[in-house]
Order: structure tokens, then C-alpha cells, then sequence
């Protein structure tokens, strides 16, 4: 007598889980029991499924009862996270952060099973890693175009510039075909970042992943191990710890991924400057401006002082709000740089007290301050 076995193969990023099979020999009259699935360690260790079959089919001189071919299967994890040291640590009190190397395997294995035990998180993650650079390709475009528009294009003085032109001797056509490259790569953004959105999207398949298996492993506490993790621990766990550990944690290295690019481009773009013979000093504070000559001024900047021609003042403004006793009306806040605060329609929380312009936190840019008194009081 025999029949044939099935349950799940192990389960490899990238690949969909298989099924394995045996086939379950017995002497006639004899009961016994089908063969068991062979992992390795490793194929065990990543089995996808914690849940599965174990099946007997296609009989061979035996009938299978027709409620006795299927045996469920569950996989009892008794690991834990990161590993046998790591759950000493937490079980005697100590507080995680003291020593790096601690944090360094934890955050090590935390990445690991993201990115290799949440089906398709590998390839999206790369995916994701292109598409935020991609962004940061169109910045350094952006500034070699305009430091091209500023330095050739614009620069009517010299001659030499007609013969660097996109259409030589044509500055129009040139600048028309600059806001072209500006633009065009824009629409590629959009698709792109759609598909970021929609076909790359990863926090939702982590977080969900994670909450899945959380409360997986929850129901088959035993008793006495549920009297010691109340129900709502776990529901705080699945809403609040969870989505910080994923959000803040995982997909917060796409984001530094991102700024650090763009860091990398910046610093390029100053280096470029230096060599070009501009010198930028950080932290200083302008003491005074003296007009020398009829075309030359004097800059004094702490120790250091500038002989130039002209000075380009692009340091901000401040509001300007004296005189109106401000301080004795209720409600009126203003911060540091006396800055009045408002909400989106210039409304400052004061009934019949708006502010525009640049004695708001948040100015409204280069509207019409007319146009946009009538739009806050209309939205009033």
C-alpha cells in the first residue's frame, strides 16, 4: 500500500514557495505514519508559511478516508529576536543603548528580516533607493542649467558666449530649449514617484507583516504567558510601536539615502565655486558696509575686510511691527524676529486681526497682499 505526500518546500527570497513530496509506504495490515518533511536549517529557518498542510494523495492499492487526508501543521517559533544573547539582555532588565555594538546587532537583525522575510521588500527597496536618486540626478541638472542660463545664455557681455550656445548666436531658441530640460523631466518624476506610491510601496507590506505575525504568535501564547502580556500591550504594540519602528526606522533610511545624495551634489556645486575663485565663509557675521569711492566698497566681516564693487544683501527680512502695541492685545503672538503667527487664511486667532506679508510666520510669497486680505476674509 502506498500514497503520495505534499507539503510546502522551503521558501527563498525572490522565489515562490514550492512543494515537496514523498511517497508513504506500508506492508499490508501495518499502520504507520508518512514520511516528515526534510528542511535544512536554513530552508526551515525562512519557510514562508508558519501554517501549511500535510496532504496524502493518489492512493495505491488503499482507499483514503475522505476526512483524513489533510493534516494542518503549525510551526512553533521558540527563536528569539535577535538571538539567545539579545533575549538575556531584555529578560534581565538591562536597558538597550549602553554598549553600541548591542544596538548595532539589533538594528542589523531588524533590517535583515525586513528586507529578507517580507516578500518583495529586497527588490522594492533597491527600486525605491533608483527612484529617490533620480531625484537628486534632476537637482544637479537643475543647477547646471541655471548656472549655464546665468553664466551664457544671460551673460550678453561677452561674445565668446555666443559660440557656447545650444543654437549658436541664438539666445532665445537656447533659452526656450533650457525650460524645456526643465520641465520635460518632471512628467518622468511623476510617473516615477506614482509608481513609488502604488507598485513599490513598502510601509504598509512591513508594517502589516509584522502586526500579522505579532498577533500570530500572541494567540499561541500559552495561558500563563497571556496573563503576563494583557491584551491591550498588544494593541498598543500593533498601533503605536510597530508603525514608529517601521516608519521611523526602515523606510527613515530611504529619506537619509536621499538627503545624503543630495548633501554629496551641494558639495560638489561649492567645490566647483572654489575653484572658480568664490570664497564662502560659514558662520560670520557682517559688521559693517563703508562706501570707499564712488565704486568701491568696504565689507568688514569680524577679522576679515572685502573691497568690492557691489553687495548683494539676500539675508532675509524682519516684520516690522513697532508701534502698534501688539503686546497688550490678547492672543497676538509674534516669535523671535517678530514674526506674527497665523493659520493658512492670515488670520492670527484675534477677531479682526489678519497679518500679511512679511510680519507672518508663514508670508505669503509674492501675491498680492490686496488679493490676499480679500481671499482670508472671504475664507473667514
Amino acid at each position: 500500500m502506498r500514497a503520495r505526500v505534499s507539503w510546502p518546500g522551503p521558501w527563498a527570497p525572490g522565489k515562490s514557495t514550492g512543494e515537496a513530496r514523498g511517497v508513504a509506504e506500508l506492508a499490508h495490515g501495518v499502520v504507520g505514519s508518512p514520511p516528515r518533511p526534510q528542511w535544512t536549517d536554513a530552508g526551515f529557518e525562512i519557510v514562508k508559511h508558519v501554517q501549511f498542510e500535510y496532504r496524502l494523495s493518489e492512493p495505491s492499492h488503499c482507499k483514503l478516508s475522505a476526512t483524513l487526508t489533510t493534516c494542518r501543521v503549525l510551526i512553533i517559533d521558540n527563536d528569539f529576536f535577535s538571538n539567545e544573547n539579545m533575549h538575556n539582555i531584555v529578560k534581565s532588565g538591562q536597558e538597550l543603548g549602553d554598549d553600541a555594538s548591542e544596538m548595532y546587532e539589533l538594528m542589523s537583525a531588524f533590517f535583515n528580516l525586513v528586507l529578507f522575510r517580507v516578500p518583495g521588500i529586497w527588490w522594492k527597496s533597491l527600486a525605491t533607493l533608483a527612484i529617490d536618486q533620480l531625484h537628486n540626478v534632476y537637482y544637479a541638472w537643475r543647477m547646471t542649467l541655471k548656472i549655464y542660463l546665468v553664466d551664457v545664455v544671460l551673460n550678453v557681455h561677452n561674445e565668446k558666449a555666443l559660440e557656447q550656445l545650444w543654437f549658436p548666436g541664438n539666445r532665445y531658441f537656447t533659452a526656450l530649449a533650457i525650460a524645456v530640460a526643465l520641465v520635460v523631466p518632471n512628467f518622468c518624476l511623476m510617473f516615477t514617484d506614482e509608481w513609488k506610491e502604488t507598485r513599490f510601496e513598502m510601509g504598509k507590506s512591513v508594517r502589516t507583516h509584522m502586526k500579522v505575525n505579532l498577533f500570530r504568535k500572541y494567540l499561541n501564547y500559552t495561558d500563563a504567558s497571556k496573563e503576563q502580556v494583557p491584551v491591550q500591550d498588544m494593541a498598543g504594540a500593533m498601533d503605536a510601536e510597530i508603525p514608529e519602528m517601521v516608519d521611523g526606522g526602515f523606510m527613515f533610511v530611504f529619506k537619509a539615502a536621499k538627503s545624503l545624495g543630495k548633501i554629496v551634489i551641494v558639495a560638489y556645486f561649492l567645490e566647483d565655486l572654489r575653484a572658480k575663485g568664490v570664497e564662502i565663509l560659514f558662520e560670520t557675521v557682517l559688521d559693517s558696509i563703508e562706501r570707499v569711492e564712488e565704486k568701491q566698497l568696504k565689507v568688514r566681516c569680524g577679522t576679515r575686510t572685502f573691497e568690492c564693487e557691489a553687495f548683494l544683501s539676500a539675508v532675509g527680512r524682519r516684520g516690522v511691527v513697532d508701534g502698534y502695541d501688539l503686546e497688550t492685545v490678547p492672543g497676538v503672538k509674534k516669535n523671535e524676529v517678530d514674526r506674527i503667527a497665523v493659520n493658512e487664511s492670515s488670520y492670527t486667532g484675534v477677531e479682526k486681526i489678519y497679518a500679511i506679508g512679511d510680519v507672518c510666520e508663514q508670508h505669503s510669497g509674492t501675491l498680492m497682499f490686496a488679493s490676499i486680505a480679500q481671499m482670508s476674509m472671504q475664507r473667514r
